[in-house]
């Protein structure tokens, strides 16, 4: 009877064991690994997360790249405008043209810089312009164009490196109009051309004048008017002083 009673004690104690084993493997355990199954997940969302900024970083490494060649570009392309053409700049390179090229001018007109276009880049502020009243200031950049007006005498040849002349100009500089008549007995090309030119200012860029010499546009009066008249007495005057 007490072998009985020992076996049935000793059965209660195991299963009471088994009981406590079980309850902790399910509220213990399973908790633990409960908590260890969302740690990966937020393991594998963090990486997730970290992937997505590498990304990020690389593809603003790549903007960043694209922005600084957008802005040399658009440095390129300001840099070729000069900030100021005055009327004697353009007179300057007309006789700087007819020098280069086989091409005799019988008048020319020069007109004034007239705005043409406001751009959305901001103008670079100079100390010279930090010193004027603000409502004087520039707020963007501004293009401005003159035009050059001639009459022209000159053969088909020179007509050709005329315009390749103004194409390859490093100023920006452009044939706007231009009429021609060809005489066949002389093969000379006698016409009339308008060039445009074109200036950017705002850059803060200075402006540096063109230093003037002597200019020969092909005529000895540059307002195509006829000399006066000497009279007998101016005449006999030279004829004495001589």
């Amino acid at each position: 009877m007490k072998k009985t009673k020992g076996k049935y004690i000793k059965f209660i104690v195991t299963l009471i064991s088994v009981g406590i084993f079980v309850y902790s493997y399910l509220v213990v355990c399973t908790g633990y690994m409960n908590k260890t199954t969302e740690a990966y997940k937020e393991v594998e969302q963090i990486k997730l997360l970290i992937r997505e900024r590498e990304i990020k970083l690389e593809q603003e490494e790549d903007i960043l790249q694209e922005v600084d060649k957008i802005n040399k570009q658009k440095q390129d392309i300001i840099d070729q405008y000069p900030v100021h053409i005055a009327k004697e700049d353009n007179f300057m390179f007309v006789e700087k043209m007819q020098e280069a090229l086989k091409i005799e001018l019988s008048s020319l007109n020069v007109s004034d810089n007239t705005g043409f276009y406001n751009t959305i880049l901001p103008a670079v502020v100079t100390e010279e312009d930090s010193e004027d009243d603000a409502n004087d200031k520039m707020e963007t950049m501004n293009g401005v164009v003159n035009t050059i007006n001639m009459n022209f005498l000159t053969d088909y040849e020179g007509f050709k490196e005329l315009s390749e002349y103004v194409r390859n100009y490093p100023e920006p500089t452009v044939i706007d109009n231009v009429a021609v008549s060809y005489d066949s007995s002389t093969g000379a090309l006698a016409g009339n051309l308008t060039l445009k030119r074109f200036a950017l200012n705002g850059t803060g860029k200075e402006y540096k004048g063109t230093p003037i010499d002597d200019i020969n546009i092909g005529i000895d009066n540059l307002f195509g008017t006829g000399s006066p008249e000497k009279s007998d007495s101016d005449i006999d005057n030279e004829a004495g002083e001589e």
